[in-house]
């Protein structure tokens, strides 16, 4: 009977050591995952960063580009009515000033 006792506690002693390093090994995979998602979740961090970096640049150069055609077109219109003025004021100005005698 005290053989029977003796191998019982054996088994539980080896049983119990098993759960241990089982519990160990558990938690050594937990903190592993947590570093690799830890990791993953950096990464994918930067990655995002460095992507939404570069489609800002590239929206302020397309921005840019877009605002100096719209400068260049309007400095043309500008210089187009000027040289029409140039060439037609005095034509207009006596229409004015005919118009205005007229009345």
């Amino acid at each position: 009977m005290n053989q029977i006792i003796e191998k019982i506690s054996e088994i539980e002693s080896a049983a119990s050591a098993l759960m241990d390093d089982a519990n160990e090994k558990k938690k050594a995979y937990a903190e592993e995952m947590k570093e690799k998602t830890k990791a993953f979740d950096d990464n994918l961090d930067r990655t995002t960063k460095a992507k939404l970096e570069e489609i800002r640049s590239e929206m302020h150069e397309k921005i840019e580009k877009e605002i100096a055609l719209m400068k260049q077109d309007t400095e043309k219109q500008i210089a187009d009515l000027q040289s029409a003025y140039d060439a037609q004021h005095e034509k207009l100005a006596a229409q004015v000033l005919k118009s205005l005698l007229e009345e």
